[in-house]
């Protein structure tokens, strides 16, 4: 049978922390998917607009008017697509996402060792160190 360790202040700062990391892994992954899901309904839409007007001609009206409308839509929704990409790489919410995950699990896992017998303290320290510096932006 396992026998569990009481909480030491590591313990409670590194709880502290995974439970900061996973609200920026929620919010995150919420910007995220929002962003990508945004931009791949623009493109689908744009591009079925596109196709259904080049097989039967403008959905709304005839001449150049409506063709005007429909090439303006089209135009329209392939730039937000554009904007909402842009901003999903420019700001690296897939990347900053996938660090934070990492930077959750790593320190659950350091927690569990703590909280088992065996775990050096001085070693933990150092890895709780070490995990705070590759994922700047996580830590407290």
């Amino acid at each position: 049978m396992v026998e569990r360790v009481g909480a030491s202040p590591l313990v409670d700062r590194i709880r502290s922390d995974i439970e900061r990391v996973e609200r920026v892994v929620e919010k995150l992954s919420r910007v995220h998917r929002r962003l990508v899901v945004g931009g791949l309904t623009l493109t689908a839409a744009a591009t079925a607009l596109a196709g259904f007007a080049s097989a039967g001609g403008p959905p709304i009206g005839e001449g150049p008017p409506a063709w005007r409308l429909t090439c303006g839509a089209v135009a329209v929704f392939t730039a937000l697509a554009g904007v909402f990409t842009g901003l999903n790489e420019r700001f690296d919410y897939g990347g900053r996402l996938a660090s934070a995950r990492t930077c959750a699990t790593r320190l659950r896992a350091l927690e569990l060792a703590l909280t088992l017998r065996g775990r050096d303290e001085a070693e933990a320290v150092r890895e709780y160190e070490e995990i705070l510096a590759q994922h700047p932006g996580h830590e407290s």
